[in-house]
């Protein structure tokens, strides 16, 4: 049977959104549309005007870790090595964070006096929430913000791809001890510069899985096997049904790892199945336009990189197949489908300072 391989003190307000005045769009001081932060020090941030690159730098984008008093803007807070990025054609500034541990509460500031437009005009940093539109069009005042660990039973693990990023909500209730197996390798930055080694379509066009988690590209653009910790024991329950993630393995029901997949179609009939390996455990859903992003990827035509199946990487899927034929041999870090990152999101609020 087909199957899947092994392998003074501030204050966080919620958030709100404030009444934009009427004003001429030439007029509008640049600001923050959108925040996306996670638990390993990512900040994801996109303009409704385009920034001026040099004026994104150290100094003017910091980000402070909390320190044991647990409140942010206090003394015992530590400065993290971070590079910001902003890109002009979709307007985003991403921050990476240095040093950080995972599951950190900090705070991040955009300076409002050195961050500008090409015109000068300076941000407004008004901050009222993660996906509304922020400020009042009048230039001045930082943004300040905050980010915490979500402690709920359903956080959102984000897989970032090049086709776009797939967020996860895991299943904490039914799958305890899966989704504490997955924490552990996320928080690792185990995934991070993995690739999609197998594509599967389990019996037909309408089914299907694209698989991950085993393999990466190291610095000097080889294949490397993923580091594995002990297997898990098997929580088969949950439906292996279109848009869920489930644990690959082997014939053995407690040998998953660190590989995993995505149903990309109702695959339910091969493996929910007691007698295929104990079922697979399914641990999470795809939220949003997840979908679509994997959809994409399992649309990418395969090659067979190894010539010989079965193996892990004969059903392996790549961006351009006729760039890939044509140079006659694999460029993994071009070829391969990657995945950039796999990281938990973290709950984002305004920082008040009273």
């Amino acid at each position: 049977m087909l199957r899947p391989f092994n392998q003074s003190r501030p204050v966080a307000h919620p958030a709100m959104v404030e009444s934009l005045e009427a004003r001429a769009l030439f007029a509008a001081a640049p600001h923050v549309t959108s925040i996306v932060t996670d638990n390993r020090g990512e900040v994801i941030l996109n303009t409704q005007r385009s920034l001026d690159p040099a004026t994104v730098n150290t100094r003017s984008v910091q980000l402070y870790s909390v320190g044991p008093d647990g409140i942010p803007l206090t003394a015992d807070d530590v400065k993290m090595r971070v590079k910001p990025t902003y890109t002009e054609s979709n307007r985003q500034l991403r921050i990476r964070t240095f040093g950080l541990e995972p599951d950190s509460t900090y705070w991040v500031k955009l300076s409002a006096k050195q961050i500008t437009a090409f015109d000068g005009t300076k941000l407004d940093g008004e901050f009222n929430g993660a996906g509304v539109r922020t400020g009042n069009n009048v230039g001045g005042g930082d943004l300040l913000m905050v980010s915490k660990r979500d402690k709920g039973t359903s956080p959102v693990a984000r897989f970032s791809t090049f086709y776009g990023g797939i967020n996860v909500a895991l299943n904490k209730t039914d799958a305890p001890g899966t989704v504490a197996n997955f924490l552990h390798y996320a928080n690792e930055a185990a995934w991070d510069g993995t690739f999609f080694h197998r594509t599967a379509f389990l019996g037909g066009p309408d089914k299907g899985i694209i698989q991950g988690g085993g393999f990466g590209v190291s610095a000097d653009n080889q294949v490397v096997n993923i580091h594995a910790h002990d297997p898990i024991a098997n929580e088969f329950g949950n439906s292996n049904v279109r848009g869920t993630i489930a644990m690959a393995k082997t014939d053995d029901p407690d040998s998953a790892t660190n590989q995993w997949f995505f149903n990309v179609g109702d695959n339910s009939q091969a493996l929910d199945d007691p007698n295929n390996s104990g079922g697979f455990t399914v641990f999470g859903n795809i939220t949003g336009s997840g979908l679509a992003v994997m959809d994409a990827i399992a649309a990418l035509q395969r090659v067979d990189l190894n010539g010989a199946p079965p193996s892990a990487f004969d059903e392996t899927p790549v961006n351009d197949l006729n760039a890939l034929q044509q140079r006659g041999q694999l460029d993994p870090r071009v070829d391969l489908v990657s995945v950039r990152r796999v990281a938990i999101l973290n709950k984002v609020s305004a920082l008040i300072v009273p």
